[in-house]
C-alpha cells in the first residue's frame, strides 16, 4: 500500500497518468491471476513409476509432458490408441523417461483389471 500511495504523490495533480497506471497495474494482475498454475516438479522421481489415466489429451498429457524430463518411468492408460501412440512417439523423441501406454476403457471392468495387471507386472 506504501508503494501505491508513493507512486500517487509523484504523480501528483496528473489524474489521467494516475489512472493510466491504475489501470496497467490492475491489468497486469489479472493476466497473472488468468495464467492459470504452473506444474514445477522439484523432487527427484529417479526410479520412481508414475501412473496416469488419460494420458493422450487435456490434462493427462500435459501432466505426462511436464514429467518426461524426469528419470522415471510414466505409464499412462486411454481408450484411443492412435492418439495414445502420437503421444508416446512425440514426448519419447525429447524425453528422458520411460513412457509406457497401455489400453485403458473406464467404463470397461475388464479393461480395468487388464490394465491393473500390466501395471503390476511392469511394476
Amino acid at each position: 500500500m506504501e508503494r501505491i500511495n508513493r507512486i500517487v504523490d509523484l504523480l501528483g495533480s496528473n489524474k489521467r497518468l494516475a489512472i493510466a497506471a491504475g489501470t496497467f497495474l490492475a491489468l497486469a494482475a489479472i493476466k497473472l491471476y488468468f495464467r492459470g498454475a504452473v506444474c514445477r516438479v522439484n523432487r527427484d522421481l529417479t526410479g520412481k513409476v508414475i501412473v496416469v489415466t488419460g494420458g493422450n489429451s487435456g490434462i493427462g498429457r500435459e501432466t505426462i509432458e511436464a514429467l518426461s524430463s524426469q528419470d522415471c518411468t510414466i505409464i499412462f492408460g486411454a481408450r484411443d490408441r492412435e492418439r495414445s501412440e502420437k503421444v508416446v512417439e512425440s514426448v519419447s523423441r525429447r524425453a528422458r523417461c520411460k513412457l509406457l501406454y497401455f489400453h485403458l476403457d473406464l467404463s470397461d471392468k475388464r479393461s480395468i483389471e487388464n490394465f491393473s495387471q500390466q501395471v503390476k507386472k511392469e511394476c
